[in-house]
């Protein structure tokens, strides 16, 4: 009985060995390929993709202080009764534009208190260069409630700082284009657009002009690129 059992079991693992297709001669055999399963014969890559972003650099680059050329220009203000010449230094080239502008605006606090302008404050005369003459065309209320005394010095201030520019030999004096009279440093009256020149109104001179001068230092500017 228990032999007959025995080989029953034995009978069925073998019959089972056979079913699962493992080979009784216990060697590994190949499969053709046709009789693999789909996919199970392919091979798998992985592939890793590497990206460098480039970051943009900022420079900032410092460009160096660059010196604005000066010269100097004579200017004539009040000192009392009389005007006195003091030396500024402008941007190069100056131009009579230029130098009348700064003569309206007065004397410098540098020259200290002494002196003055007789210009009235505000003014902005139109000038015009032809042939060596300035034309300057004087506000229509240059001379309102001017004393006698301060149209002279007024008038001289002008007339002694263009004619000291270069290319500039005669001044004459207009309001509204129209050509006017104005006092010489006599007290005594022009005609009606008279040229004038600097011996016009010498006897005003006061005998310290010249002597004084602002420093020298040099205008600079400095810029720096994005």
């Amino acid at each position: 009985m228990k032999r007959a059992l025995l080989l029953t079991c034995c009978l069925g693992i073998a019959v089972f060995a056979v079913a699962c297709g493992v080979p009784s001669s216990g060697k590994f055999t190949g499969i053709d390929k046709a009789n693999i399963p789909f996919g199970l014969s392919e091979t798998t890559t992985s592939t890793t993709t590497s990206t460098t972003i480039a970051m943009e650099s900022t420079t900032t680059v410092a460009v160096p202080a660059t010196t604005i050329a000066t010269e100097p220009v004579s200017l004539y203000f009040v000192a009392g009764t009389q005007v006195v010449s003091v030396s500024q230094y402008l941007p190069r080239p100056v131009s009579i534009v230029q130098t009348m502008a700064v003569l309206e605006a007065g004397p410098p606090r540098e020259f200290g208190l002494g002196l003055r302008t007789a210009i009235p404050t505000g003014v902005v005369s139109r000038i015009t260069l032809s042939g060596g003459v300035v034309t300057v065309d004087l506000p229509p209320t240059f001379f309102k409630d001017m004393a006698p005394q301060d149209q002279r010095l007024a008038i001289a201030q002008i007339v002694l700082t263009l004619t000291d520019q270069r290319g500039v030999g005669q001044i004459t004096f207009t309001q509204n284009g129209l050509p006017i009279s104005v006092l010489r440093g006599g007290g005594d009256l022009t005609q009606p657009g008279q040229l004038l020149v600097s011996a016009d109104y010498s006897q005003l001179l006061s005998s310290t002009s010249a002597a004084n001068t602002l420093p020298t230092a040099p205008v600079t500017a400095t810029t720096t690129a994005p």
